[in-house]
């Protein structure tokens, strides 16, 4: 059992050098440890504190203790003593001394034990077999009030546990544990290796995506049971939120969303004046049919009887040349439409790149990944609709330009008709050409132009719902989450300030540095029948130490423990 003692304080000596870091050279650096008795219940027995004072080879050092009993660990010089201020003859050693102490611990431990579902005293759970429970409970006593983001907040010291509870392999089965736990075994020995933070779920509360735990239980089916020391190791060295990985990529979102957000007013802007436009040229489209009917008149008029040519010729004239000025305006207009159609199609393009862009450095777990990649699918639809619409407006081009031509060529067979009746057949044989040109030509330019009235407003309406529903609705949700994270990242910087300035237990001379640590361990619980049968067999057989065999079950627990603390 001696061994097996050592062995744990070892592991506890490995936790208490992975929590500590360098520190600046003062008078002196304390390292303070404070080893805690319990019973199996986690009541306090015994507190006994070992400190050591690092002096960085000055001859006189001074600490400030409240601690009683204290004695030189390593020497015969007993410190002066000035109310709680000791001043050691250090002569460049350090100094190591323990005394011990009566103050309440900040956190408090409670272990409860409960055998097929009722609640046993551990000095009866010895020897027992049946299903188990034990539930190790942590409060933390030590809080203080700060002031983050204007609004006043109990801040939870930051205390963290590493808990050990090792089992023999033949004494329990079946074991489970809480999500606080791992366990950790090699086939003979069972160890549970669990990390609580009480307190800190306090200090979270609105933050519902992490989870902190200040109980850990576990479960097992036992025999003949017993069960060695629990270790508790509780520290307050946190890691600095502030510089956690990615928080600069996130701080720099708020301006990507800004752009996003600009870029889209931009696109729906344009659409809005597209829609105008097409507006503007349905208005012009009823003029030239207007202007149309009244030349197909004048050509039918021209047509039914020579009689009348000569007027009819005159009518026919103006009409075609008022008709060539409008077909005009509508081939140039419809340039127009052709160039901002293909600017609306890149926008589009280069928005659905930066969306895509910002989705890629978002981490999977984030809900508004999701939602970008909505919008990003909802934008590859009206990508697709500005293509046909950028389609359906270069068609009208065309058609409008083969108009262009059928009412030049109508006007220039009038011109010959005015020239002299002597042409006129020939002339009449060329309007009929041009009529007919001009038929087939104003049906493509009305088909065309209702599909592009539809486009036109299907991608306006479309515009404003994606700036609506989709990037005002994510840049309020990011700005939410960022506004969170900052909140976050406020308050970690509050509770890991706290957590340093927690630096001794017994007390600390101001010009010292401090660090401390808690070590508890319970009263382990025995089977006393076993006890009987081993004094009866330790005649007959040979103890092997197994302290090797066991070793690599610590290993995968101080692998563990790095793992967490790194």
């Amino acid at each position: 059992m001696l061994k097996s003692h050592k062995k744990y304080i070892c592991l506890f000596s490995t936790i208490t050098m992975l929590s500590l870091s360098c520190t600046p050279a003062f008078a002196a650096t304390k390292n303070e440890s404070v080893y805690v008795e319990m019973d199996s219940s986690g009541s306090v027995n015994k507190i006994t504190v070992s400190n050591h004072l690092e002096t960085n080879g000055d001859k006189t050092v001074k600490d400030k203790s409240d601690l009683e009993n204290i004695t030189n660990l390593k020497g015969d010089v007993t410190p002066k003593k000035d109310g709680d201020i000791l001043t050691w003859d250090a002569n460049g050693e350090d100094v190591f001394y323990q005394g011990s102490s009566k103050k309440e611990l900040p956190v408090e431990t409670k272990i409860t034990y409960y055998l097929n579902d009722k609640e046993i005293k551990p000095e009866e759970l010895g020897g027992k077999s049946g299903n188990l429970k034990i539930s190790i409970a942590q409060k933390n006593n030590q809080c203080t009030e700060k002031e983050i983001n204007g609004e006043n907040k109990t801040i939870y010291a930051p205390y963290y546990t590493l808990s050990i509870l090792p089992f023999n392999a033949d004494c329990i089965s079946n074991v489970k544990v809480s999500e606080a736990g791992h366990l950790i075994s090699d086939g003979k020995r069972q160890v549970v290796v669990g990390v609580l933070l009480p307190g800190m779920d306090k200090n979270l509360e609105g933050y519902d995506d992490i989870k902190t735990y200040d109980t850990i239980e576990i479960q097992g089916t036992i025999k003949d049971f017993e069960m060695p020391s629990i270790y508790l190791g509780t520290s307050t060295e946190l890691p600095d939120l502030s510089t956690a990985e990615g928080l600069d990529k996130l701080n720099g979102m708020n301006s990507d969303v800004d752009a996003l957000v600009d870029a889209s007013k931009k696109l729906l802007d344009g659409a809005n004046t597209l829609s105008e436009g097409e507006k503007t040229y349905s208005s012009k489209m009823k003029e030239f049919e207007n202007g149309l009917s009244t030349f197909m008149n004048g050509i039918d008029s021209a047509l039914k009887g020579l009689d009348s040519a000569a007027g009819g010729v005159n009518t026919l004239h103006d009409g075609s040349k008022s008709l060539s000025s409008n077909a005009e305006v509508f081939v140039q207009k419809g340039q127009s439409l052709i160039n901002g159609a293909d600017t609306q199609l890149g926008a589009i393009s280069a928005l659905k790149g930066g969306i895509s862009s910002i989705t890629s450095t978002l981490p999977d777990s984030l809900p508004q990944k999701q939602a970008l990649l909505g919008v990003i699918a909802k934008m590859g639809e009206l990508e697709k609709g500005a293509t046909a619409y950028t389609s359906g407006v270069k068609e009208y081009v065309a058609a409008a330009g083969k108009l262009k031509d059928g009412i030049n060529q109508v006007t220039a067979g009038v011109e010959k008709l005015q020239t002299g009746l002597g042409g006129l057949n020939g002339g009449k044989t060329q309007l009929v050409d041009g009529k007919k040109k001009l038929l087939d030509a104003s049906s493509a330019l009305t088909s065309a132009s209702g599909e592009l009235s539809k486009g036109a407003d299907t991608l306006a309406k479309g515009m404003s719902q994606f700036h609506n529903d989709g990037i005002l609705k994510m840049e309020s949700s990011l700005k939410d989450t960022m506004d969170k994270i900052n909140s976050l990242t406020d308050l970690g910087k509050e509770i890991t300030d706290y957590g340093k300035s927690l630096n001794n237990f017994s007390g600390n001379y101001e010009e010292n540095t401090s660090k401390v640590n808690f070590i508890a361990k319970t009263k382990p619980i025995t089977n006393d029948n076993k006890k009987e049968n081993d004094k009866k067999e330790s005649k007959k057989v040979t103890v092997k130490d197994s302290s090797d065999e066991n070793s690599s079950v610590f290993d995968k627990v101080i692998s563990f423990i790095k793992e967490k603390l790194s």
